[in-house]
């Protein structure tokens, strides 16, 4: 053959394997693309997975179904799927619910999981809410998350994850504008910092809103003076008549003057704050909330005396935790706001006995050590280590308190 022929048939060669490649990179790209597309169709429910069993729920990745495993019990579960359906995307984008509820509910759950720490998430049990609640109004957390909250409207740390579950945000982003008003329970992680700078943002919410009623009021005065210069014949009249009221009987103009201030406070809201702090006495959120003008009570719970639910409730048979210290009750209120609800000695008992119920029994403390999950010495000191946990988490406290300090061969023969 010759070497035209050659060529010819080399150049036949090339165009089939290159037409055989390219029918193959066209076949692998348009499985990515179908590949992307079904990952991105809200229709495509298989990237989310819940497994459901008698106690709790597995929530997983379809693509990784041990890594990262999140569990979850029934009633969070439900608690949860109810503030989607409250709070959740109303878009006809997210028109399919089911498959935005599942990948909210991964997202939540990865990131409160991430925390470790399950003790900074700790609440105050359901008993002690419904009292704040019927004898303070209070209904909103300063300080919660969607695992944890309790009246379904609170502030969190996490706005991107927890926004859909009824979050309006940070505590720390409230306007300081005289608006926020009504009854709040606020309790931070046991952080310095953290409690310092929300005992300063409390005074300043609460002098906004003192100033805030303030204005109304004189708002209000301004106005009837207008009213008497643009009418005076009116104005002169009614001075009249309250001249031969006061001169009929004098008991009546002194029940005036408290009538009219009771109007006043019904038509403006206070701003109410029940603070939850540890019983650190040296912080300076304590030495702040302590001296502060609208402290109405303050109370110390005793650490035995009371307990808290657990940040792991929604994945642990136990759901409450004893207290690792004295726990700090504040009361502030603005003067409106005392007068719409008044403390007593009996709420002081009814508080401390509804944070009583709380205390785990002594079997959920048994459990709890043996399972040794965290580092506190409830926990067992030990508890999991590289994602195994301990036999006896018990052992290892064992073995440290039978060590003897080593000493040198010359001490030993002196």
């Amino acid at each position: 053959m010759g070497k035209e022929a050659l060529g010819a048939i080399e150049n036949l060669r090339q165009l089939k394997y290159g037409a055989g490649m390219r029918r193959n990179f066209n076949k692998a790209t348009r499985k990515n693309n179908s590949d992307e597309k079904k990952r991105e169709d809200p229709k495509n429910k298989s990237s989310v997975v819940i497994k459901s069993y008698r106690h709790s729920c597995d929530v997983f990745l379809a693509n990784s179904p041990s890594k990262p495993l999140l569990k979850i019990g029934h009633a969070h579960f439900s608690k949860l799927r109810e503030l989607y359906k409250r709070y959740g995307p109303k878009s006809p984008l997210h028109h399919d619910e089911d498959y935005g509820f599942k990948c909210a509910l991964f997202r939540v759950l990865a990131r409160y999981q991430s925390l470790s720490g399950h003790g900074f998430q700790a609440a105050l049990n359901e008993e002690a809410f419904e009292i704040l609640n019927t004898k303070l109004g209070v209904d909103f957390e300063c300080f919660a998350s969607p695992l944890n909250s309790y009246f379904g409207n609170f502030c969190s740390a996490f706005p991107d994850t927890d926004s859909v579950f009824g979050s309006v945000g940070s505590f720390f982003d409230l306007p300081i504008d005289g608006t926020v008003k009504g009854s709040f329970e606020a309790n931070p992680p046991f952080i310095s910092l953290i409690m310092t700078e929300m005992a300063l943002h409390i005074h300043k919410l609460m002098h906004a809103r003192v100033d805030f009623i303030e204005k109304i009021h004189i708002s209000r005065e301004s106005e009837e003076e207008k009213g008497r210069r643009k009418f005076p014949t009116l104005a002169a009249e009614r001075e009249d008549d309250d001249d031969d009221e006061e001169e009929d009987d004098d008991d009546d103009d002194d029940d005036d003057e408290p009538d009219q201030k009771i109007r006043i406070n019904d038509n403006t809201e206070g701003l109410t704050f029940v603070v939850i702090v540890p019983g650190w006495k040296d912080e300076e959120s304590w030495t702040l909330l302590s001296s502060s003008p609208f402290l109405k009570a303050k109370w110390i719970v005793a650490k035995k005396d009371h307990g808290f639910c657990d940040g792991a409730q929604h994945q642990r048979k136990d759901r409450y935790r004893e207290s690792p210290y004295d726990t700090g009750v504040f009361i502030l209120q603005t003067p409106s706001a005392a007068e719409q609800w008044k403390i007593t000695d009996a709420l002081e008992m009814e508080l401390k006995e509804a944070m009583a119920k709380a205390v785990p029994t002594p079997a959920a403390q048994f459990r709890r050590k043996k399972e040794g999950r965290g580092m506190a010495d409830a926990d067992g000191g030990g508890g999991v280590y590289k994602g195994r946990k301990r036999k006896n988490p018990t052992s290892h406290l064992a073995r440290v308190a039978r060590r003897r300090p080593r000493c040198s061969k010359q001490k030993r023969k002196t």
